[in-house]
This record gives C-alpha cells, sequence and structure tokens, in this order.
C-alpha cells in the first residue's frame, strides 16, 4: 500500500510517564513540556464561589451527619429534599448499628468529648428506635 506524502512525514511520540523503570526503581523528575500558549492566564476562578466548604471534617460532624440521617429515617426530622416525614426502621436500624460500630472500632482512640457526644448520640438514637418499634 502507498504511503501519502504527508502521512510519511508525520511522526509518533510517546511519552513515557510511569513513575518507575522496568526494574522498579523511581525515575528522576523530569523537567515537563515548556508552556506552548502566549494566551495570559486567567486571573480570578473559572467558576462562580458557591458556599464555603469547612476547614477541615472533624469527628464530630461525622457523627453529626450520621445522627441527622438516622433521624430522618426514624421520620423525626423533615427531610431536606421533600419536604417530608416518613419512618424507614429498617434503615434507621442499619444507621444505629454504623454508629455503634464506629463507637466498638474507635473505644480509646478518642477525646473525652467526642467519646461524650456518641455516647449521646447512640443513646438518643436507641430511645427513639425503642419507642418507634414497639408503638403500634
Amino acid at each position: 500500500m502507498e504511503e501519502r506524502g504527508e502521512d510519511r512525514d508525520r511522526r509518533i511520540q510517546v511519552d513515557d510517564r510511569r513513575a518507575f523503570d522496568s526494574r522498579g526503581n523511581r525515575r528522576r523528575a523530569e523537567a515537563g513540556p515548556e508552556k506552548v500558549s502566549d494566551a495570559p492566564e486567567p486571573e480570578g476562578p473559572a467558576t462562580e464561589p458557591g458556599p464555603e466548604a469547612p476547614e477541615s471534617v472533624g469527628f464530630d460532624f461525622f457523627v453529626q451527619s450520621l445522627y441527622l440521617q438516622a433521624l430522618m429515617q426514624l421520620g423525626d426530622l423533615e427531610d431536606p429534599v421533600t419536604r417530608n416525614r416518613s419512618a424507614n426502621l429498617d434503615a434507621a436500624r442499619l444507621s444505629i448499628d454504623f454508629l455503634g460500630i464506629l463507637q466498638n472500632k474507635t473505644l480509646g482512640n478518642l477525646d473525652a468529648d467526642e467519646t461524650r457526644y456518641l455516647e449521646e448520640v447512640l443513646f438518643d438514637l436507641r430511645m427513639r428506635y425503642a419507642r418507634k418499634a414497639t408503638s403500634p
């Protein structure tokens, strides 16, 4: 098959970006390609700023999110999307169990405030669940 002139002159270039060589040794960092475009960089963010995210999500925030989820599943808190209250006791039980597992797995690794908060949340949810599960 005959090659056209422009296809013959075009070459394929492969850049090996693997971090390790064939022997498993770390490769040396090489200088990256130079900037091709002369267009100025945008000065501001590309998207509109939204609500600020918390700087770091702590343990209390994580427990609180599971707590609120369980309250919605128990029907004690309105779903923010549907604006309805509906109970799903199986899902609530699962969320309560997750918090119990979290308590067991973090035993001895939490400070006094975190331990107390988790205990209070679990006690409250277990009492609410017991009332809902035994009521007709």
